[in-house]
């Protein structure tokens, strides 16, 4: 090989034959370049396949830059794959071991492959920088690869830092190599080898010895021959207890080997082979399309166009499935190496196969029960992570990702601890699972990235390696937000069963006490330290003694007691009448194991009823004082209630119109049920003209006012309706056609009916101060609602006043009447609001009707009286606000046909606010379903003129009321 001269590129070398091995020592980055640059530029023009490995202080990168500096073509080179320069780590370091049988394999393997693409032979530049620990390897490495380079198509540089190696290490490089290149004086000199002059003198030196000793050697030959023979004979006995070794092995090892001939196409295979395909010498064809045909057929193609790529390639090691002569399906590994001739063509094939059918499987079990593991990890809701020793995280499941925000990538390798709101206190629980072994419920609180926060119990175990060694901590994280709320709810309950003025009481099934609330101080007067422990028989007056011990038999039988109405005895002898429900009281297995208690105190609620009662038959002498007919009528129609007027009018007692159909008295029934049906529809009629036919016969002309009426619970129930007389208006009417003065005499209506209310609002007045001198009465509600009916009343009366002393008697100047009405209302409360006072903005000459002027008055009445008797309660001075304006709104009407728009209407907007800077209306009270008076008045007043209700809390009240006026000016 040595006759084949190739370019070295170094001038101090010149043409240096295939095989040649040397070295070169640099002190910079620059000695690099002067050798390794001009090496490989010699290299790439001499077709040869060149690979360059390095490292510091030249990096891949600056080696390329470098290049490409002197070889302005490199970039056709590098895309022609005729360089490599790849890092040092990547071709001697692998896995952090230097393995030089590894090493010396891969240069053949290249060497193979680049003659078979059509180069000349392998270039090879290598720097070099090892830790004294790896350097006998290494040095080991170098004289191996000096003996096997030497018959191959190879040149090789070595390059060593000068500065890393001490003496000895550079006398292994210079021995190791057959020159080396070192700069002196600036220059570079070639040192030959001593190793290579020695042994060319021991070439010389043997020379002359051969020569003295051939005659001994051919006197010594005979003897030899026999002595050989006897060798041969013991060789072949040891290569017959070899081979049967081999077999032996194989079989244990379950590792046969084989033989190709790529020529003749002869297969031999060893007896492990044979059992491993489950078939006998003389059934197989000991060929190579014998072979494939116990490879299973979905892996052929697979098989043969690997064993193509071995041949033309680099032999390949895979795994395959084949069909045993039984009939079973196997696993094989086969690792296959080709023999080249001379010319580098393959003649000879050789490897081994090895049954990996269990090991497979085992694989396949494994990486199923790490799926399994992993899936189990991934369904688990709480949230998994493992932990390092250095507090790092380690994995995490999906549920971590979803609490903390972050995903799996991003929390691994970070402090586990970051993301807890209260890292400090996440790393105590840490440091104790490592010293304890574990923690148990430890309280923590996870905060996501984007704030939110989730409190959790964590909790945390060591986990081991095989050794027993502690590697990590395993810890979870239960979500106990709901927990918290189910205790909060627990404690809200409790604080509600305390602050209640009920009294809730537990008692055990034999009567005694267990819990007693404040409210059951209230109600009985003992303190919850007289009372636990004690039978609630305690409780009963004498005459209903052993009344509780038959609720608590009936609740055991499964009864229930809502409201029961009975007596108790309180601490000090006072006898109350109480409402009391009962409920059983069942542990988690559903066991009956007490029976909890509420009562109320009704004593004083049953002094209202008798005052409420009182107050009806008030009502009722008000309703039968009543000149005009008034009936209530049920959903289906039928009157339930009338008065005298009533029956005056259709010739019918009382008894006999009550649970008749109302419409069978007029004179138009179908108009009359009409009527009924519209107040259903829009709450109420207005001047619905309609006739009532007396018994007689004799017809009464009147306008029916009906609106419906509720429940407690807003339902309708019914409707009231009052029938005004016409007869009169009527005759009226046709006089006024005839006649002018109709305005006087709508004043004097006006002055009457306000004289009227005024008639009421002293009734109202007196009837509350013939209540006011009863004991039981005088501080009750009873005598608020009637000076609140009195206040009402008196606002009507006042717009009557208005009506009576304005030039209008159809409209009411709705400004000035308000100012009027605050004024007396400022008066009224003028003792108990000495320092509040009033800021209007209304707008001028705002004329109303009185369907509308009365109802909005009523609501004026009512929100500021409200305001001035409940606003600025505990405060020395106020301010209340009303404002009024209106705007002027324009809608366009099709007509019934749809497609022509008939003239627009015109209505007006109004805007009532009613505001004050008290102390506001609590955020318990729910406007639409209050259960004061003058709150329900006013929703009902605001729907009555389809207007809307506006409650705004925020420093103080503010009421705003929007109403529609067709026609309004």
């Amino acid at each position: 090989m040595r006759e084949n001269l190739r370019k070295s590129g170094i001038d101090v070398i010149g043409d240096v034959p295939w095989g040649t091995h040397f070295c070169q020592f640099y002190q910079t980055k620059e000695d690099l370049v002067d050798i390794l640059v001009p090496y490989f530029k010699a290299g790439l023009e001499n077709n040869e396949f060149c690979m360059w490995v390095t490292l510091q202080p030249l990096k891949v990168e600056e080696a390329k830059e470098t290049l490409r500096r002197a070889v302005p073509d490199i970039n056709v080179y590098i895309e022609k794959g005729q360089i490599e320069i790849v890092p040092y780590t990547d071709w001697y370091i692998k896995e952090g071991t230097f393995d030089p049988d590894r090493v010396l394999n891969s240069w053949g393997e290249k060497l193979n492959s680049i003659l078979a693409d059509g180069y000349d032979g392998l270039r090879l530049g290598n720097t070099f920088w090892l830790e004294k620990e790896k350097w006998y390897g290494f040095a080991g490495y170098e004289k191996e690869t000096d003996n096997v380079i030497d018959n191959h198509r190879m040149i090789t540089l070595c390059a060593y830092s000068l500065d890393r190696c001490k003496a000895t290490e550079i006398i292994d490089v210079v021995i190791n190599h057959q020159f080396s290149l070192i700069k002196r004086g600036g220059k570079w000199e070639q040192i030959e080898s001593l190793r290579l002059k020695r042994a060319e003198e021991a070439v010389v030196q043997a020379s002359k010895e051969a020569e003295s000793n051939l005659k001994k050697e051919r006197d010594n030959l005979e003897k030899l021959v026999g002595e050989r023979t006897i060798q041969l004979e013991k060789a072949y006995k040891s290569l017959k207890e070899s081979e049967e070794g081999l077999a032996e092995a194989q079989k244990m090892a379950h590792i046969g080997s084989w033989t190709w001939n790529i020529a003749t196409g002869e297969l031999q295979w060893s007896d492990e082979v044979y059992r491993i395909f489950g078939c006998e010498p003389l059934d197989f064809g000991s060929t190579y399309d014998s072979f494939l045909k116990y490879v299973h057929p979905e892996d052929r193609n697979y098989v043969i166009d690997a064993i193509k790529k071995g041949l033309s390639e680099e032999p390949q090691s895979i795994d395959y499935r084949i069909i045993r002569a039984d009939g079973e399906e196997r696993v094989v590994h086969t690792q296959a190496e080709v023999i080249l001739d001379k010319n580098n063509i393959p003649v000879q094939a050789k490897g081994i196969v090895q049954d990996v059918t269990e090991s497979r499987k085992a694989e396949e079990a494994l990486r199923l029960s790490n799926i399994y593991n992993r899936s189990l990890i991934e369904a688990s809701l709480d949230p998994l992570v493992t932990i390092g020793l250095d507090g790092k995280i380690t994995d995490a499941n999906a549920a971590t990702e979803l609490i903390t925000g972050y995903s799996r990538d991003e929390l691994i390798g970070t402090d586990f601890s970051d993301y807890f709101a209260e890292p400090e206190e996440t790393l105590k629980g840490y440091y104790q699972v490592i010293m304890q072994g574990e923690i148990r419920d430890y309280p923590l609180e996870i905060q996501h990235r984007d704030g939110h926060i989730t409190p959790v119990l964590a909790n945390a175990s060591v986990y081991r390696d095989e050794n027993g060694k502690v590697i990590g901590v395993f810890a979870s994280a239960h979500d106990i937000t709901e927990r918290k709320k189910a205790e909060e709810k627990i404690q809200m309950l409790a604080n509600v069963v305390e602050s209640s003025d009920d009294a809730i009481i537990t008692k055990s099934l034999e009567g005694v006490i267990t819990s007693w609330n404040r409210g059951a101080k209230q109600v009985y007067g003992y303190s919850a330290e007289e009372a636990l422990g004690k039978n609630i028989s305690m409780l009963e007056p004498d005459h209903l003694k052993g009344e509780t011990r038959q609720l608590a038999e009936k609740i055991k039988q499964g009864e229930k007691i809502h409201h029961s109405e009975t007596l108790r005895l309180k601490k000090d002898g006072t006898v109350i009448n109480i409402s009391i429900t009962l409920s059983p009281v069942f542990d988690a297995s559903g066991k009956l194991v007490a029976i909890s208690t509420i009562a109320r105190d009704i004593t004083e609620s049953r002094k209202a009823e008798e005052a409420l009662r009182l107050s009806n038959t008030y009502n009722r002498s008000l309703i039968e004082a009543s000149l005009d007919p008034l009936v209530t009528i049920g959903p289906d129609g039928k009157i339930m209630d009338v008065n005298g007027a009533t029956e005056l009018v259709t010739g019918y007692s009382r008894d006999e119109l009550i649970g008749t159909d109302f419409s069978d008295y007029f004179t138009e029934p179908e108009e009359a049920s009409k009527g009924y049906q519209q107040v259903f529809i829009q709450g109420e009629v207005r001047d619905y003209p309609l006739e009532i036919q007396h018994e007689d016969g004799h017809i009464t002309p009147v306008l029916y006012n009906a609106s419906v009426y509720r429940d407690e619970d807003g339902k309708v129930i019914g409707v009231f309706a009052a029938a005004r007389d016409i007869t009169e208006r009527k005759k009226a009417e046709e006089m006024l056609k005839q006649k002018l003065g109709e305005l006087a005499r709508k004043r004097e209506i006006h002055h009457r009916i306000k004289n009227n209310l005024q008639v009421i609002s002293s009734l109202l007045a007196l009837q509350a101060e013939k209540f006011g001198n009863k004991e039981y009465v005088r501080n009750s509600e009873i005598l608020e609602a009637f000076r609140e009916s009195q206040d009402r009343v008196a606002s009507i009366a006042l717009i009557h006043e208005e009506l009576h002393e304005g030039g209008e008697t159809d409209t009411l100047n709705f400004s000035p009447y308000i100012e009027r009405l605050i004024e007396n209302l400022f008066h009224i409360y003028r003792f108990e609001n000495a320092d509040i006072s009033l800021k209007t903005d209304m707008e001028e000459n705002i004329f109303l009707d009185m369907d509308t002027a009365v109802p909005l008055g009523i609501i004026v009445n009512e929100l500021v009286s409200n305001s001035l008797k409940h606003a600025f309660s505990g405060r020395k001075e106020g301010e209340i606000q009303i404002k009024l304006y209106r705007q002027e709104v324009s809608r366009s009407k099709r007509s019934s046909y749809g497609s022509r728009r008939e003239k627009d209407s015109k209505s007006a907007e109004f805007t009532l606010i009613v505001s004050d800077n008290g102390i506001g209306v609590p955020e318990t009270v729910d406007i639409e379903n209050s259960d004061t008076l003058g709150l329900q008045l006013v929703s009902i007043l605001v729907d009555q003129l389809d207007g809307k209700f506006e409650l705004k809390r925020d420093n103080g009240t503010e009421f705003t009321i929007r109403i529609n006026v067709k026609g309004n000016s």
